[in-house]
């Protein structure tokens, strides 16, 4: 992803070279850019609001359900966090454009985290500070662990349906040794997984900057 020459964008009239040269000073610059204009977090935040009704034990899940399905329709973000992990590709990189990355990362973990307090204040999960934190961990994890699983996959040519088998149930054993008042349901789980499918029907449809804006924009939703 970072052998392509900034020729190959220009040429294909994407943009002016004073308009690349502007933005960009690096392969990593554009790898940051991929990063935002994919956010997990952008969809996470529009799927929530475009979905009121769901309960908050529900919400707690919606992060890495949204995660598992992305990690199975755009290769192209899978790609790019697996490059991003990668400490050497940084080296090069603007000292914006790295600010811009932790914060991408701070707040999708913001997002979890935010959903299992939520469900603490609700009195859904009698758990401590530190058992909270625990959750919001298990479930981050089990993420970037699916994220790094679907190149394996790729590579042992298994299909990346496999990634939805047993995918409610997994998540259930994950979380199911946290004290919930109500355990979640695997049938209340395969609903929000179902609306998260259909909601990724067009979403992913013509990525453009307005994603990357709505990031920039909203910066000040990630408290340090």
């Amino acid at each position: 992803m970072l052998s392509f020459p900034y020729t190959s964008i220009i040429k294909k009239n994407l943009c002016s070279a004073r308009v690349f040269y502007k933005h960009f000073s690096s392969r990593e610059d554009i790898l940051v850019c991929t990063l935002m204009r994919r956010s997990i977090t952008w969809d996470v935040e529009h799927f929530l609001a475009d979905n009121p009704d769901l309960s908050k034990k529900v919400r707690v899940f919606i992060p890495t359900l949204i995660s598992l399905e992305i990690s199975r329709i755009d290769p192209v973000y899978v790609s790019a966090c697996l490059i991003a992990n990668n400490s050497s590709v940084w080296q090069l990189a603007s000292e914006e454009k790295m600010r811009l990355l932790r914060m991408l990362d701070e707040r999708y973990y913001k997002c979890t985290q935010d959903a299992t307090k939520q469900a603490v204040d609700a009195g859904i999960l009698d758990v401590t500070q530190q058992e909270c934190d625990a959750l919001t961990d298990d479930l981050y994890y089990y993420c970037l662990g699916k994220l790094a699983a679907v190149p394996l996959i790729i590579t042992n040519y298994r299909p990346l349906a496999c990634l939805k088998k047993n995918e409610v149930q997994s998540l259930i054993s994950l979380t199911s040794h946290h004290n919930w008042k109500e355990p979640i349901t695997k049938e209340e789980l395969q609903e929000a997984y179902n609306r998260v499918m259909e909601y990724f029907h067009n979403a992913r449809d013509g990525i453009d900057c307005k994603r990357c804006i709505y990031i920039r924009e909203t910066q000040d939703r990630v408290t340090h």
